[in-house]
């Protein structure tokens, strides 16, 4: 590995080994889409695929860094993420919308299509799979070349941040929209993970920038510390229709399940627990 550091990757264990996919050397470069193991008893490396050069190939994920991800059975899952393409300028990336898996029995590479009601493309999203509930979930990210203006703008600003949230489902490789009154601020960069022992998935921190999510502090970056727990209407999820409202009736059709984001405070204070109500939309 050129310089011997990486950041930006994806990395899954696996029957005794750790998967580690694409990335970037430095800040500000492609990224990569090589694919390598480390065996944990023999502490040796391994080449599965790509390369750690930039170039073109079909059959095989662009090279990102970002990327989310996830293993279910046998296969290692890649989707978003973006490229830094240097040459271009500053702002320049390249922002995939795109699903490949990885058979980690044959190592071969396959392009899956993006069914249902997938997220936009988009980098530095967060994302876990809950193994309960069979469902990978993806929330929020930035695109560095989505366009917007808020009241009172002269300029269009060049990016963009996300506070939706997405889940794949790998029974029938279909993307599903969760659609929350009330959700996380707009971010980046934060942390979502799933408790193995109970089910619930939880996401904590990150990042925004404040021309697109207005401060009181006169900072560029917004660092958040907040907790939120996601509840939906699936078997182990602790889902509990008395915790919510009505539901709306303009989501009434939308999906068969519902549920919300519950805020659980920051890490300096306690917050009075809120939630609201969710609808997925297939």
């Amino acid at each position: 590995m050129p310089k011997n550091y990486l950041i930006a990757y994806a990395a899954h264990p696996y029957e005794g080994k750790i998967y580690v996919f694409g990335g970037r050397e430095e800040w500000g470069e492609y990224g990569r889409n090589i694919m390598m193991a480390l065996d944990l008893e023999t502490l040796q490396w391994e080449i599965i695929s790509g390369t750690t050069e930039v170039k073109g190939d079909f059959t095989h994920p662009g090279p990102r860094g970002y990327a989310c991800s996830w293993i279910v059975g046998d296969k290692f899952y890649v989707t978003l993420g973006s490229a830094k393409r240097v040459d271009m300028g500053p702002d320049a990336d390249h922002t995939y919308f795109d699903l490949w898996s990885l058979d980690l029995k044959s190592h071969k590479w396959t392009s899956q299509k993006m069914q249902g009601n997938p997220p936009s493309p988009r980098t530095q999203a967060v994302y876990t799979y809950n193994q309960a509930w069979n469902k990978s979930i993806v929330f929020g990210g930035y695109h560095g070349d989505m366009m917007f203006m808020q009241p009172g703008d002269k300029e269009i600003k060049r990016f963009a941040y996300y506070a939706d949230t997405f889940i794949w489902c790998p029974e029938v490789n279909r993307w599903s929209h969760v659609l929350t009154k009330g959700f996380p601020t707009y971010r980046s960069c934060a942390e979502l993970f799933t408790d193995p022992s109970t089910g619930k998935t939880y996401l904590f921190g990150g990042l925004t920038n404040t021309q697109f999510v207005p401060s009181r502090k006169s900072t560029m970056v917004k660092i958040l510390n907040d907790i939120w727990e996601l509840v939906i209407d699936v078997p182990d999820s602790g889902f509990e229709q008395s915790d919510f409202e009505d539901p709306d009736p303009r989501f009434s059709k939308l999906g068969p399940w519902e549920g919300g984001w519950f805020a659980l405070g920051r890490v300096v204070r306690r917050h009075k627990q809120r939630h609201s109500v969710a609808k997925i939309v297939k």
